[in-house]
């Protein structure tokens, strides 16, 4: 943490600031290779890394290879956190994230990671060079957003989202980049790059003290692009939703051309950050002439309260979608308008036109109620579907088949409530057999998952774990549909949990007489658990890359 008294010079708040650098050792920045690559060219090189094009001998062909920067060799906690986001990349298997194909350590110690070489040019670029403008964007900023959502759903938050961390290919692909300051929330699919902040919040008595541009404690990420909890070093607050708030502050960069906080220097922008000063950028968000629900989507992301902002980036990438969808069908409407009135107008001299016109439109509309009428039928299969394989235990085909529900319910403009709710539900379902997947993992080699994972696993499907009350848990497992494999959960945690009062207090809760009359035997069970463990084993490999 920087002293209160002492001021930052003149830097770039568009730049990431991070933890304090280690002393560098001598050395100038070059390009060994890990051996199996040659003929490496320099891509580019950051605060801490360098990347260089080179060839894989034994493939033949062309990836990047990311290293420490010379002046790190020997850098323990540089090491460890570069080791730490190849891991984190490579477990985040999603089109829109960098594959990483290997790591290793080079001979003087530093390590490398070998990754997809992105032919293209960053959003930062590319926005400089095009500008900024109301609609321009939209479809990079939406596959921005479901790379990201699809980090949130495996609980890892980027914290440092901003155009120069996206890659646009030459094709249009759009990749999310470096995840170095990534931080991994609860989630047992991480437990072994569990995620500490060493240093105590950015904050006095006295009020907020501003990190300087290249060495701070918990402040992480890029200042023009912070939401205030994260400029504040609050990491009680950091999650998902702040990740939100920068694709907000990415938005209005692609609307306006400039990020949320403009001043003089990175203190002054940090100080701007941590109170949520963005009187300016809202009054250029009301200028910039985009559509009125962009605008909109764009101001609760930035809001200064995490609770007014989206839950998570696919919620922002279904917002986004839905206006595009919107759009686009406004355009078709003004189309048939246009031909409406020409029509209309030849109907004048030939009056057989208008007759043609309206029966024109008229089949436009049957058409496109058919269309709909098909999309919400074939959703409906499709939710029952899942609903069967949630039920059968096949729990990868399930979570198959609802990314192909939530593809349906994206292209139907007039969703119906219960159809919305219907998916709302089945999502949390499949999420939580995820979970219970990667609990069976844990069984399976007669272990328990960390509590914490595992009490949020109930509560997200509306079952409080509250052990005083075994009579009041065991109502609420009894009554869900997962009852009979919740049941077999429980009673595994009660055989492998490492603290004996929880085990006494789960046996407890197993044993009630309510779900014993519910009709869940004990050899239904042990079916059940071994059933489940043996399809964990087998599974585990193509969900988790493990």
């Amino acid at each position: 943490m920087t002293d209160a008294t002492r001021t930052a010079a003149p830097a770039d708040a568009t730049r990431t600031v991070g933890p304090p650098a280690a002393t560098p050792a001598d050395g100038t920045v070059g390009y060994p290779l890990p051996a199996g690559y040659d003929q490496p060219e320099p891509l580019g090189e950051g605060g801490m890394g360098v990347v260089c094009r080179a060839r894989d001998l034994e493939l033949d062909r062309e990836v990047a290879i990311k290293t420490l920067q010379p002046r790190y060799v020997g850098a323990a906690s540089a090491a460890a956190q570069f080791v730490r986001e190849a891991k984190i990349t490579a477990r985040l298997q999603h089109p829109g994230i960098p594959p990483v194909h290997d790591i290793g350590t080079l001979p003087d110690g530093r390590p490398y990671m070998v990754m997809k070489l992105i032919r293209g040019r960053t959003l930062s670029e590319l926005l400089k060079e095009r500008g900024s403008g109301p609609s321009a964007w939209l479809d990079e900023f939406e596959a921005v957003c479901h790379a990201v959502g699809y980090a949130h759903s495996r609980g890892v938050i980027h914290r440092d989202l901003k155009p120069a961390n996206v890659m646009v290919g030459a094709f249009g692909e759009v990749q999310v980049m470096d995840w170095g300051l990534a931080k991994v929330l609860n989630s047992t699919e991480f437990d072994s790059l569990e995620d500490r902040d060493p240093d105590p919040p950015a904050v006095t008595r006295s009020g907020f003290t501003p990190p300087e541009p290249t060495r701070t404690g918990s402040t992480k990420g890029t200042p023009a692009y912070m939401s205030p909890e994260q400029a504040r070093g609050d990491t009680r607050q950091i999650g998902e939703r702040s990740d939100v708030f920068s694709l907000g502050a990415v938005l209005l960069t692609l609307l306006t051309g400039r990020p949320p906080y403009t001043g003089a220097d990175v203190v002054t922008v940090v100080r701007q950050a941590a109170t949520g000063d963005l009187a300016d950028a809202h009054r250029r968000l009301a200028r910039c002439g985009a559509d009125r629900d962009v605008i909109s989507l764009c101001r609760k992301c930035l809001s200064a309260d995490p609770a007014d902002r989206p839950a998570d980036a696919e919620q922002v990438a279904t917002e986004v979608a839905r206006i595009r969808k919107a759009a686009e069908q406004a355009v078709h409407t003004r189309r048939v308008r246009r031909w409406q009135l020409a029509l209309g107008g030849v109907a004048v001299v030939v009056s057989a036109a208008l007759g043609f016109g309206v029966w024109l439109t008229a089949q436009a509309e049957r058409q496109k109620a058919l269309a709909v009428a098909n999309t919400r039928g074939e959703l409906a299969r499709t939710l029952d579907e899942v609903e069967r394989r949630l039920a059968k235990g096949d729990w990868d085909e399930a979570a198959e088949r609802f990314l192909d529900a939530k593809e349906l319910a994206g292209r139907d403009p007039d969703p119906d409530t219960a159809e919305k709710g219907r998916l709302g539900e089945l999502q949390r379902n499949v999420r939580t057999s995820r979970d219970l997947m990667d609990f069976y993992r844990y069984y399976a080699d007669k272990k328990a998952p960390a509590w914490g994972a595992f009490e949020k696993a109930f509560t997200r499907v509306g079952i409080t774990l509250d052990l005083a009350r075994a009579d009041e848990t065991a109502r609420q497992v009894s009554r869900h549909p997962f009852a009979g494999v919740f049941h077999a959960v429980l009673k595994r945690q009660a055989d492998f949990d490492p603290d004996p009062d929880r085990r006494r207090r789960l046996s407890a809760v197993v044993n009630d007489q309510q779900l014993v009359t519910a009709g869940l035997r004990p050899r239904l069970l042990a079916m059940e658990v071994e059933s489940g463990a043996q399809a964990a084993k087998s599974f585990a490999p193509s969900m988790f890359g493990d």
